[in-house]
């Protein structure tokens, strides 16, 4: 048989092997000998946290699906970034050359819609802090682990991960057998930047005073000129105390029986009138408490909100809506939005390190307020990732406006 027949079976082994746990996690296994296990009294569980380091990536690049990138493979060989290629059913394996980037590569295919993964070694030089099963904290030295992953995230970059292991406790100490390692992903806040591509759907936020909540949604959607459906009024009828009772005073309100206030907690209690200035009076008696033990008592009265979502071919008839309805209901903290895809996202950490969506977080929308609407936005981001791949958004802010999904 020859030669190059015998490197492509070895080669297909490789790729079987590798398609059998694409997406699972290597549990390294330290080696017992005879005498270790012979000599060993328990095992046990304990679990915990590691921060893991990327350390390198091999030689290999795995695309799903493949689509027979011929040009693209003809490219890479001329420029000498490509050694050899190898396809199974509808995933490729790019064997690189030892000059190539794996990042450049990646980026190459990613454009392509495709999905790209590269066999990176994680290794955790502050070992992992683990509690035992006796509840002690105790930090154990862990073996490098390999993953496939998105080599967007870089050698150097740090991932942290959840660990689960077994510990044995012999004669000699006590050591990690073997562990699970899963990542957990981190939040951050992120600077994001990048084009608007926005919508003809508008949003209305506002707050209603609590003594002027008792509004109908129905009202506001004909002042509006829009669906009910479109309207959406949380009424609050709560009013909360600026802390929480003690119990002397608690009983005080209790006692006084007074035939508006319900679901009394020591938080707060429900109302279905509208005169804070009558709820004051009536609880006087406990604003002025002579309870040595407790500080000042207050009462606040917080707001109802109401949304509405309209469509339109420009905001200015949308704002002349929002004028009427201000002019019937009084409103207060008044944002119109407009619903906008996010596209063209640059999105950066503190230190400028850049980061990418996930498939699942790849198209954003967002109501964005329309006096934040540029050419070109800057926003806020508090994100959770793994790597520098961002898993779940959950928020970005325009200044100090959260905008809305």
């Amino acid at each position: 048989m020859k030669n190059e027949d015998l490197l492509k079976i070895a080669v297909i082994i490789v790729v079987l092997l590798f398609l059998g746990g694409l997406f699972s996690w290597f549990r390294p296994t330290a080696t017992v000998s005879n005498e270790e296990q012979k000599s060993a009294n328990t095992t046990s569980l304990a679990t915990g946290y590691a921060i893991g380091q990327i350390q390198r990536y091999s030689k290999e690049l795995y695309i799903e699906p493949w689509n027979n990138f011929s040009d693209t493979v003809k490219q890479l060989q001329m420029e000498g970034k490509l050694d050899y290629i190898n396809v199974i059913g509808n995933r490729g394996v790019l064997f690189l050359t030892a000059n190539a980037n794996e990042k450049e590569i990646r980026d190459i295919f990613a454009a392509k819609n495709v999905l790209v993964f590269g066999e990176a070694t994680i290794v955790f030089p502050e070992g992992a802090s683990l509690r035992l099963e006796n509840g002690t904290m105790r930090t154990f030295p862990l073996e490098p682990i390999k993953r496939y992953i998105d080599p967007f995230t870089r050698p150097g970059d740090k991932i942290t991960f959840e660990i689960i292991a077994d510990v044995t406790s012999d004669s000699g100490g006590i050591k990690i057998k073997n562990f699970e390692a899963n990542p957990i992903a981190d939040m951050d806040n992120f600077t994001i930047s990048g084009a608007l591509n926005c919508t003809n759907r508008y949003g209305l936020q506002a707050e209603v005073p609590w003594e002027e909540r008792k509004i109908n949604a129905g009202d506001v959607a004909k002042t509006l000129n829009i669906s009910e459906l479109n309207v959406k009024y949380t009424v609050n009828d709560r009013v909360l105390f600026s802390r929480l009772l003690s119990v002397y005073e608690f009983n005080e309100i209790r006692n006084k029986n007074i035939s508006y206030i319900s679901d009394l907690t020591y938080e707060g209690f429900t109302t279905n009138i509208t005169d804070s200035d009558k709820i004051k009076d009536d609880l006087t008696f406990i604003l002025t408490t002579n309870d040595t033990n407790a500080s000042n008592l207050s009462l606040i009265f917080s707001p109802s909100n109401l949304v509405a979502i309209f469509d339109s071919e420009d905001s200015h008839s949308v704002e002349e809506s929002v004028e009427r309805l201000k002019k019937a209901l009084i409103l207060q903290n008044v944002i119109i939005s407009q619903k906008c895809e996010l596209i063209s996202l640059k999105i950066k950490d503190s230190t400028e390190k850049e980061y990418i969506l996930s498939r699942e977080n790849e198209v954003i929308y967002r109501f964005v307020p329309i006096d934040k609407i540029e050419e070109q936005f800057q926003a806020t981001m508090i994100a959770r990732h793994i790597g520098r791949i961002i898993t779940a958004i959950d928020k970005i802010m325009f200044g100090s406006i959260i905008a809305e999904q």
